[in-house]
């Protein structure tokens, strides 16, 4: 595949069709460029920038489908085709369009290319992109970048990485091959440093380039410090996670963030217990909720295919594993048993007709394949958070933000140094006012101290503790695509396969599991093999 023969998305009629911006493509005296420029006009360079939102989707629905076979919580049906088997499987590689990574580079070319030419767009033109414009589409860009990247080193255990200024000047196969760790590596120093001087941490307002006062377009975006917050797990820096994801949360993350925005993510009531459901509406609601999604729409021809795999043609269903966890939960407000407002009825239904169990997370919004796929949720930054202060032996604290938020504990209410600071403990602090996880959702609390042993060390408190984590996961992000890569993240930074083999293994029938577990001890194992030199063209 050769970098200068993938087609740029200039076109983005299934973007602007969802806006209303009826001077949009009217250009203004002084905005033309150079007849040999890449970018003609002001309005051109906001097209491309747009245009390139679309690259997210089928990525975002092939993440969905790689990520939640891979795990224990979904699994073939009968009606599957064998590539659906062979993920899960862990037995997919060259061959099988289901885990070709295409789409995930051409959103790493598209934004490289929108980079590079912005750049030049602006040097020759400095005063036609209005500043916080300009920082707010670099910082856009290279977070989705980022995203598109991370998740090709979390399935493949590497990637071709090549230079955003570089495009069109190599051969693919030209480029260096990075293993995971080397591309986390870069990829935060990429953030940090940035482009033309501007970093990944500067608000893109979606408004001021769609007009209009619908601030759920920022959705579109993958958020950068969230992006960042995940980075910085992977790479082990619990300190950094913690300060990327704890600024998020209280509103201190993003250069220029609106005063509206830096109040949104504190897992208030505003979706607990039986609200929790009205996450998943259409694109635009659950704005306390949602911090980065891709949207779909069918009657501007953006359809996904997770309708058909879920419940049409029936390719994937929930497994026995997930079922009873929702089954098994406590609800807070008497004996009954059943995650009553995120299990049966939302994550999963059981069909009258055929009584067969169907994934209905992404029914609730749509009949007409188009539900929007989250990339980030409020919840998924608390629960690495969680797994972050798990990790630094904050274990009251990730107990806490665990079970009940941070206004009362089982073993104390206070952050430990370095994150006992005013802006995490302050009494009108967002996190103070956090219900926890399993709060919100109205479930007993599961702590710590109910599976542990009086004196354990910090070690088994660990172990228990992500346990305790990546069971939440489960419950609050069925069907996501968070439960395998939690897993995954745990047995890299701890050095311990067991945690996740033993628990991937289980879904297999009983006769077949030794030998997966056998499989997924060994860490070479973890990633999709697939040779990225050779990756065909979109």
């Amino acid at each position: 595949m050769k970098l200068k023969n993938i087609i740029r998305i200039g076109a983005i009629a299934s973007i602007l069709t969802c806006v209303a911006c009826e001077d949009f493509f009217s250009p203004s005296p002084g905005d033309m460029l150079l007849e040999e420029d890449n970018f003609a006009t002001l309005n051109e360079v906001y097209s491309n920038f747009l245009g390139s939102v679309t690259t997210l989707q089928k990525a975002s629905e092939q993440y969905i489908v790689m990520s939640e076979l891979m795990g224990d919580l979904t699994k073939p049906t009968e009606n599957a085709p064998t590539e659906l088997w062979e993920i899960w499987r862990h037995e997919a590689t060259n061959g099988n369009d289901m885990v070709d990574p295409t789409p995930f580079y051409n959103i790493v070319v598209q934004s490289n290319d929108f980079l590079k030419h912005i750049v030049e767009f602006n040097k020759k033109r400095p005063n036609i992109i209005p500043s916080e414009v300009y920082r707010g589409m670099i910082s856009s860009t290279m977070a989705n970048r980022a995203w598109a990247y991370l998740n090709i080193g979390k399935f493949y255990g590497e990637a071709v990485y090549y230079d955003w200024s570089l495009i069109g000047n190599k051969e693919l196969t030209e480029e260096e091959i990075l293993s995971f760790d080397e591309l986390v590596d870069e990829l935060i120093f990429f953030m940090n440093n940035g482009v033309d001087g501007v970093d990944g941490f500067n608000e893109m307002n979606w408004i001021w380039v769609i007009g209009g006062d619908d601030y759920s377009w920022n959705r579109m975006s993958i958020n950068s410090n969230a992006i960042m917050t995940e980075l910085l797990m992977w790479d082990a820096n619990y300190v950094g996670a913690l300060e990327h994801g704890l600024n998020m949360l209280v509103g201190n993350g993003v250069v220029g963030m609106s005063v509206e925005d830096k109040h949104k993510w504190h897992l208030s009531d505003l979706y607990s217990k039986g609200k929790w459901g009205d996450i998943f509406g259409r694109f635009g609601t659950a704005n306390d909720e949602i911090i980065s999604a891709v949207p779909f729409d069918f009657n501007k021809g953006q359809t996904n295919n997770l309708q058909n795999l879920f419940l049409d043609q029936y390719h994937m269903m929930p497994t026995d594993s997930i079922i009873s966890y929702y089954e098994n939960t406590m609800m807070d407000d008497g004996d009954e048993e059943g995650d009553r407002y995120r299990g049966e009825g939302r994550s999963y239904m059981e069909m009258y007709t055929t009584g067969e169990r169907v994934v209905s997370r992404y029914l609730m919004s749509s009949t007409r394949h188009d539900p929007t796929i989250f990339i980030y949720r409020a919840s998924e930054i608390y629960l690495m958070m969680c797994e972050a202060l798990s990790a630094v032996d904050d274990f009251a604290a990730a107990d806490s933000l665990l079970n009940v938020g941070l206004v009362s504990s089982w073993d104390g209410d206070k952050l430990l140094p370095p994150f006992n600071t005013p802006a995490f403990t302050a009494k009108d602090n967002l996190l103070r006012n956090c219900l926890g996880i399993r709060g919100r959702a109205g479930v007993d609390p599961n702590f710590l101290r109910d599976h542990i042993e009086e004196g354990a060390s910090n070690q088994r408190k660990r172990i228990v503790m992500d346990r305790l984590i990546a069971h939440e996961v489960a419950l609050e992000h069925a069907f996501e695509g968070k439960r395998w890569f939690t897993l995954l993240r745990m047995a890299k930074n701890t050095n311990n396969p067991s945690l996740l083999a033993n628990v991937i293994s289980t879904k297999m029938p009983e006769g077949e599991r030794e030998a997966l577990k056998a499989k997924l001890m060994n860490p070479v194992n973890w990633f999709i093999k697939y040779d990225h030199l050779n990756v065909k063209q979109d």
